[in-house]
């Protein structure tokens, strides 16, 4: 993101070495520092940003500055920008970064909190300047700087400078003494500054009737007596000095705008020319300069015109870029139309060209859609949509494209492709279709010129790999990995260059819908092969989905330790490439979530909250559905530590993050998630029947929404928690029939760490029936299953209740460890043992073999293990051969006691 920002909108302006000193301003801002706003509101010319930059410099406290257009009235780039100038100070926090970076809506108060909080952090107070503020009319961010000012943390001062009143709480601010105002009546020159002014600044003596008249007629507004100035400099006699004070008169903008006259009059036709022609530009430098006006040596010319004091304003220390007086700039724009506004449109297209060779496309795109070059800003776009969505800023190129004429959109077949994506990734399928369609029909089309780099057939793989996106969210697995495959065989027939910019999407998508069908393996080798694409071009997003989405596959058939290695792996990438990248990957909350969860079956519990607490954090306000699922799995951290009231507060505060998004509140997944959590706390609070009748009601909500027919892994969590708050009411026989169809679809995908959760369950189903020794037989499968993977909390979280159904079972050393756990969980059992050191090995497992061993500790047998590993049983006998001899075994039991023993799959 910081690429793309101007970074001369970040800097403070430069301090002229003439400037006239204004001591009692300068006390008056100081003074202000004890207030939350400083306002400076006064009309053009009156010298605001001047005074603010010059105090700046005498005040002795770190300051941050944003010089505000017409362009940032835009919630998102307000922020952007106002984050990128504090994040200058030290100590001020980054993470309002993965909000602005987000694929998904926004709240602004939920961007303003962030900002709130990443100033808070900083160590020492600190200044944020918003310059020109009279530009913003957007109601959201008039809004969002108000709840700022309501909030604002002690260690910010914010100041504003304006033509006219901002629309911010101004009168409750002043009635509060949190406002210090300084206004065009305290702005304007007294005659000792003008007279100052006039002499030192402007070289001219003048008498003191003479510039006691023009400080009259001016009233002290500053740019009245420059230009007065000015057009005084180019007079010889002293009568023609004397005439022309006399004459002045006027209301300052009929000053502003004779005065203007009078100054072009007295320059050189070359500098006329260059005045009124770069009066175009927002910000300019010599090279844009040069290149809009066609003029040679422009270093020098802008050199001389800064000399001459006429209304130019360094931007930087090395005064490399400037900007005119926003007032001057627009009376010459006013003169320039007068010439012919096919000249003003020409110098529009001719700096639109400048910044489209810079790189510059946002800015380019502004100054061609100037220049009524609509089909030109689209082509510049064009070439850059899809890098927009390989870096996640769908949001920006939305933004832009929305300049653009609907029609000159779809003459583009990349920007409409993109724009496509932006859409499916902001979760609007029916924008998305649509674009998808007049991507379709601009490729079928002969008239379509297509990039040397980006041919037909790449043009069709993205199409169809859109339209399998957009099947796979709208749960049609089966037509989505169709379509997936016919994309990959377009990739196979491109070059290898073009094919991996999307095959590493594609092969994220195939395993969705693979997982969705219920296709295990074959969707875990899509992932691994995302995995290794996505890493290939640095797309963090695409390495930690596809992560996440192993690391829960693994999970669910049961092999706990190898999912707990592949979640640290991807993380400990992440890390070696954020070394190059300081950013906040809010995609890295995927992984720990599902880290959370494997730690949490673990009994991991105090690993379990570090990860949701990171997600958490990475996570707050950017997704309302995964901020909510890490809440529930922070709620069941605190239950299992015993904290009842903590969770309660979760539990409630999970509700109201859900109704501010009805359509969240209303997934099915959140009903039984929400009733689950109740079944808990009614267990934990048995004494409060509010528990009880709370579950029976939302019972009944989840009913209307019950799952038939297969139970695949995208709807199995919401049918067996529907089945265990049926369990908890005692309707057995309903708890049992959805326990059933569970289990069997679980069978037929080897999905053994389901497994484990749906015997426990079936177990206290049947024992609750009088089932006695069904109920036996299906808790001694459980603990077969779970042995090797070491499941804890599915048999503790029950404990009460299986404690008396363990002493039924055939006794191992499993069921053993599980009567003890569940004794220590409850209160009754021996103390527990501090966990064993940790020895290191002299030869290390090198990652292959860590993910070797984290298989031979499961039930997998030799060929599983290597088909899962996708490598052939050749090559897994020498890994195994290698392990042995670093762990000085002879045996697969011995290797997994030694590997427990060194800790080295915890």
């Amino acid at each position: 993101m910081e690429g793309s920002l101007l970074q001369t909108k970040l800097l403070i302006p430069p301090i002229r070495s003439s400037l006239i000193p204004r001591p009692q301003l300068i006390a008056k801002l100081t003074a202000g520092l004890n207030h939350r706003l400083t306002l400076v509101s006064a009309p053009a010319g009156f010298g605001k940003t001047t005074l603010v930059a010059d105090w700046l410099s005498r005040v002795g406290r770190p300051s941050a500055w944003v010089s505000l257009d017409e362009d940032d009235n835009d919630l998102i780039r307000f922020f952007i920008y106002a984050a990128a100038a504090v994040q200058q100070i030290e100590g001020v926090d980054k993470s309002i970064q993965r909000l602005l970076q987000a694929t998904q809506p926004v709240q602004a108060k939920t961007i303003v909190t962030a900002f709130i909080n990443d100033c808070a952090a900083a160590p020492v107070p600190f200044l944020l300047v918003l310059d020109d503020y009279h530009f913003i009319t957007d109601n959201a961010i008039h809004e969002a700087v108000a709840f700022l000012l309501d909030h604002l943390p002690v260690q910010l001062h914010l100041l504003i400078t304006s033509r006219t009143d901002p629309l911010l709480p101004l009168p409750r601010l002043r009635a509060r003494g949190q406002l210090t105002e300084l206004r065009s009546s305290d702005l304007r020159f007294s005659i000792e500054e003008a007279t100052a002014f006039l002499r030192q600044v402007m070289g001219l003596d003048l008498s003191v009737q003479q510039v006691s008249a023009l400080e009259t007629r001016t009233e002290g507004w500053v740019a009245g007596l420059q230009m007065a100035a000015l057009s005084i400099q180019g007079l010889e006699r002293e009568d023609d000095v004397s005439a022309f004070v006399t004459d002045f008169a006027g209301s300052h903008r009929y000053v502003f705008d004779y005065l203007t006259d009078e100054v072009l009059q007295q320059r050189p036709p070359h500098t006329r020319t260059f005045l009124l022609e770069t009066s175009i530009l927002d910000r300019f430098n010599a090279s844009l300069c040069a290149a809009v006006t066609g003029q040679p040596d422009c270093a020098r010319t802008l050199a001389s015109l800064e000399r001459a004091n006429l209304f130019l304003f360094p931007l930087d220390e090395q005064r490399q870029w400037y900007r005119y007086h926003h007032l001057f700039a627009e009376l010459l724009r006013r003169r320039l139309l007068r010439t012919g506004s096919e000249r003003m449109l020409h110098l529009y297209r001719r700096a639109a060209e400048w910044f489209a060779v810079q790189g510059d496309v946002e800015t380019a795109v502004k100054y061609a859609l100037a220049g009524e070059e609509p089909a030109m800003a689209a082509s510049w776009l064009d070439a850059v949509a899809l890098d927009y969505v390989a870096r996640s800023h769908m949001r920006q190129l939305l933004t832009l494209a929305r300049r653009l004429p609907f029609v000159t959109q779809g003459e583009h077949i990349r920007l409409c492709l993109a724009l496509a994506w932006s859409h499916v990734f902001s979760a609007d399928l029916a924008a998305a279709e649509n674009y998808r369609a007049r991507s379709a029909e601009a490729i079928s089309r002969p008239t379509t010129g297509f990039a040397a780099d980006f041919p037909p057939a790449l043009a069709r793989a993205h199409l169809i790999t859109i339209e399998a996106f957009i099947a796979t969210r709208r749960a049609k697995p089966a037509h989505a990995v169709a379509l997936t495959r016919q994309a990959l065989a377009l990739l196979a027939e491109l070059p290898e260059k073009q094919a991996r910019q999307l095959r590493g999407s594609i092969l994220i998508n195939l395993g969705q819908a693979l997982t969705v069908m219920n296709e295990v393996a074959d969707a875990e080798a899509a992932f691994r092969q995302a995995i290794q694409q996505t890493k290939a071009v640095g797309r963090v997003f695409g390495v930690m989905a596809a992560t996440s989405n192993i690391v829960k596959l693994q999970r669910k058939s049961g092999l706990l330790a190898a999912a707990k290695l592949s979640g640290r792996q991807a993380l400990a990438w992440l890390a070696d490439y954020r070394e190059h990248a300081d950013v906040a990957f809010p995609a890295e909350g995927e992984v720990r979530r599902e880290l959370a969860v494997v730690c949490y079956e673990l009994n991991q519990l105090e690993e379990a909250c570090h990860h949701v607490q990171v997600a958490l954090n990475l996570y707050r306000d950017v997704s309302v559905i995964s901020t909510s699922y890490c809440l529930h799995l922070l709620f069941k951290l605190e239950l299992a530590a015993g904290e009842v009231q903590k969770a309660i507060a979760i539990h409630d505060q999970i509700d109201a993050l859900l109704l501010e998004m009805t359509a969240a509140f209303s997934y099915p997944l959140h009903i039984a998630r929400r009733a689950d959590r109740i079944r808990r706390l009614r267990k934990a609070q048995p004494q409060n029947p509010a528990w009880e009748d709370a579950l029976r009601g939302w019972a009944a909500a989840a009913s209307r929404d019950e799952t038939s027919g297969a139970t695949n892994i995208g709807n199995a969590e919401n049918a067996f928690l529907r089945a265990c708050v049926a369990a908890a009411l005692s309707d057995d026989a309903t708890a049992l029939r959805a326990l059933d169809r569970l289990v069997s679809d679980a069978q037929i995908a080897c999905r053994h760490g389901d497994l484990v959760q749906y015997h426990v369950q079936e177990a206290l189903v049947l024992d609750h029936m009088g089932e006695r020794d069904i109920a036996t037989t299906r808790l001694a499968k459980a603990i077969w299953l779970a042995e090797t993977s070491r499941h804890l909390r599915t048999f503790l979280d029950d404990g009460h209740s299986l404690r008396h159904q363990l002493h039924q079972v055939p006794q191992t050393a499993y069921s053993d460890l599980l009567l003890r756990e569940i004794g220590r969980t409850l209160g009754d059992g021996a103390p527990e043992a501090p966990a064993p050191a940790v020895a290191a090995l002299v030869d290390p497992l090198s990652e292959r073999e860590l993910e070797v061993l984290a298989l031979l500790i499961t039930h997998l047998t030799g060929p599983e293990i290597a088909r899962r590993l996708h490598i052939s049983h050749n090559t897994l006998k020498t890994h195994i051969r290698n392990i042995y001899g670093k762990l000085g075994v002879h045996s697969r039991t011995a290797a997994v006691a030694r590997s427990q023993a060194l800790g080295l799959l915890t």
